[in-house]
């Protein structure tokens, strides 16, 4: 069973993509999209990724290619690294 991933406001381009095992975001703009609204909801709060890999992880969350849990094992590892 599939069901709608989010819903578009009025006006605005309404979303194909669905959720079965697990939401996947795989089109590059809803990739960007979800990126864009990380940054801003970390800018609300007053703090901001400013490390091109840290940010390509959360690209390879948003595209479905890395879980949240390897993202974290790898940005640990980045951070230990220096």
């Amino acid at each position: 069973m599939s069901v709608p991933l989010r819903r578009s406001a009025p006006g605005t381009k309404a979303s194909t993509a669905t959720a079965q095992s697990s939401a996947v975001i795989t089109e590059s703009e809803d990739v960007a999209e979800a990126q864009t609204l990380a940054d801003a909801a970390l800018g609300a709060a007053g703090h901001s990724v400013s490390d091109p890999y840290i940010r390509d992880l959360g690209r390879l969350i948003a595209s479905g290619e890395i879980s949240g849990d390897e993202a974290v094992q790898r940005a640990l590892a980045h951070i230990d690294g220096f």
